[in-house]
Parts: structure tokens; sequence; C-alpha cells
């Protein structure tokens, strides 16, 4: 993936933000350039369902970040297909 590819050539950070009308009710995912990566969703304890079903139609919203950047870059998608790599590639 390119942007993993860019973390670990650059000390930045990539957190992605689904937000969908699904049971989810979100996805946070921090990422840096060590590999290291943290995530939260809104509401944890929604039982076994696939992940389309979970977090349903919505937007993903992506802010790479830079220490030595003035301003973050923030991009945005609609989840259409529900299947999240896709979406975020498109």
């Amino acid at each position: 993936n390119n942007s993993i590819s860019y973390l670990r050539k650059n000390t930045c950070s990539l957190p992605p933000y689904l937000e969908g009308d699904g049971p989810l009710r979100g996805i946070v995912a921090i990422a840096n350039g060590k590999g290291e990566v943290r995530g939260y969703v809104g509401n944890p304890g929604i039982g076994s369902m696939s992940l389309q079903e979970a977090v349903g139609k919505g937007t993903v919203n992506v802010v790479k970040n830079h220490p030595d950047w003035p301003n973050p870059y923030n991009g945005i998608t609609a989840i259409r297909d529900g299947d999240i790599d896709r979406d975020i590639g498109k």
C-alpha cells in the first residue's frame, strides 16, 4: 500500500476516520511510521457481522500530517462499495 510505504519513509501520521450509518457508528485508526496502529470503534459490542454491514454507507476521511507541514492534508470519499480498502483507493 502506498500510504504505508510513505509512513515508513517519513515521520507523518495517517489517521483514517470512517463514519457510516451501520451499527458500528464509526472507526478511527491511527498509524505511524514505525508500523504501530491503534484503532477505536463507536460501538464495540455489536456481535458478529461483516465489516460492510457493521460500517454501512457513509464517508472515509483521511488526514495526512507531518511535523514539518504547516497544515495537514485532508481527503474525503464516500463509502460506496462497503469494501473499505476499495473505497479509500478511489
